[in-house]
């Protein structure tokens, strides 16, 4: 039989508990999102049922402020100090890594540039109360009654697939980025395609010349034909299954400069989805 040391066990069982936080607050957010929506709604930053904030932070309530469990008032302010502290630094985080915002609270009140809000912190304060009081402490018996090898088995195999699930996504939110920009630049093309035909019709209708009119007439239908036509292969490229998920699960999404080109992008995703309904 395999001896694990008191780290290894330590190390093994941080793993589960982050694994069993994330998976609950997947649940919990997934809930939370699709009872209004009234269809079920994937609220992950990953493929698989994990949100990986909420098992950073459980931990970190864990860690931080255990010392303050019998005291209800204190763990609970403090928890939606931490919670809030957290889910904002993620926010900023990922808005500068992937130049993405991935929520927006900006419409409630009481927010703090769209990151967080009073009515969200305060619901991880209670969280947190209901954590130290109820959760961990049952999480803690689970481990304890599982022998040290399968712990340390548990954690190994939800490290690699926690690990190749999260490559597939970032490598899917940077091929959406990419596409993003490709289409925004032709939207732009669009933009100004029209801006320019408009001014050579001005000027032939100046000069009273209708072959010139419809000559410009003609190559504006034609030039914004083919910029459309590269507009929705492009778009066919957006409509990974990763692609469509995140959309689904993060609505207020805004891509920085891009919002032309997500706007067009849920456009399509919407158009299609209700093209299966048509079928159905």
């Amino acid at each position: 039989m395999v001896v694990l040391t008191e780290n290894a066990v330590f190390i093994s069982k941080l793993v589960i508990s982050f694994a069993l936080y994330s998976l609950l607050g997947w649940a919990c957010e997934s809930t939370y999102c699709s009872i209004p929506a009234k269809r079920f709604i994937n609220r992950g930053f990953l493929n698989g049922p994990f949100c990986p904030v909420y098992g950073v932070g459980a931990l970190l309530v864990i860690f931080l402020l255990r010392p303050f469990t019998q005291n209800l008032l204190v763990l609970f302010v403090f928890g939606v100090l931490v919670t809030s502290v957290l889910e904002y630094i993620t926010g900023f985080l990922l808005e500068k890594l992937f130049h993405t915002t991935w929520w927006d609270y900006s419409k409630r009140k009481f927010n703090i540039k769209g990151r967080v809000c009073l009515r969200n912190s305060l619901l991880f304060g209670i969280l947190s109360v209901l954590l130290l009081h109820f959760i961990n402490p049952f999480v803690e018996k689970l481990e304890a009654w599982i022998p040290e090898w399968a712990l340390s088995a548990i954690a190994f195999v939800f490290l690699f697939y926690f690990i190749t699930d999260s490559v597939i996504t970032v490598r899917s939110i940077l091929a959406m980025n990419g596409k993003l920009d490709e289409l925004e630049k032709v939207l732009e093309e669009i933009k100004n395609k029209g801006e320019e035909n408009r001014e050579r019709l001005q000027q032939s209708f100046e000069s009273k010349v209708n072959a010139t009119r419809e000559a410009v007439l003609e190559l504006q239908a034609a030039s914004v034909e083919r910029l459309q036509e590269r507009m929705e292969t492009i778009s066919k490229g957006l409509n990974s299954g990763a692609q469509r998920r995140l959309l689904k699960a993060f609505p207020g999404m805004k891509a920085g400069t891009r919002r032309a080109s997500i706007l067009h992008m849920k456009e399509t995703v919407g158009h299609q989805r209700a093209k299966k309904r048509e079928r159905k």
